[in-house]
């Protein structure tokens, strides 16, 4: 068995769903996910980037994102054939961020993945074979142990050098990608 380290927001949980949905209960209206190049809301207003900014500094904001389609069945079916880890990078200037996350997968994913949710700011520190993450550029001070899939999203969708994959795809097609890694 091996150890995989699973992103949660973008990869599980929808935090730009949930930008999105706050935007739009302020009359802001949200852009197209496909006009997203990056994962930094810079293709919004100089305001509305100022008020995405605060978005997640308020309680419950964590709490209420909606589960990535396929997610949830695809971090279970994994769970059954290796070590699996939720590794996220919480939001530190949230008071909220690390309780929120916690209880967000007690409620998804059971009490016990609770027992398997890392918060690290600097993922490059965690062990693991392999990482799941929908951001492209994952670094810090160490060289990973890990080799890196990306969760395909229309903002990392350009990324051509980097093997890609999306719970759509299916269980099988995340392991026949693994194996390409490790051979």
């Amino acid at each position: 068995m091996g150890i995989i380290l699973v992103d949660m927001d973008g990869v599980i949980a929808d935090y730009v769903g949930g930008i999105e949905r706050e935007l739009s209960h302020a009359g802001i209206d949200p852009i197209p996910r496909s006009m997203m190049t990056r994962y930094d809301f810079s293709v919004y207003s100089k305001e509305a980037q100022e008020f995405i900014e605060e978005i997640p500094q308020r309680r419950g904001f964590f709490y209420s994102l909606k589960p990535v389609e396929g997610a949830l069945e695809g971090v279970i079916e994994l769970s059954t054939q290796d070590e699996v880890f939720i590794c996220s990078a919480p939001k530190i200037s949230s008071r909220y961020c690390h309780s929120e996350k916690s209880e967000w997968i007690k409620n998804h994913l059971g009490k016990e993945f609770c027992k398997r949710l890392i918060l690290a700011k600097d993922k490059t520190l965690v062990m693991g074979d392999i990482l799941l993450d929908d951001r492209p550029d994952v670094f810090g001070i160490a060289v990973p142990k890990w080799k890196q899939v990306l969760f395909r999203q229309p903002w990392n969708s350009h990324i051509q050098e980097m093997p890609s994959f999306s719970w759509s795809e299916g269980i099988k097609r995340f392991y026949d990608i693994v194996r390409t890694l490790w051979d």
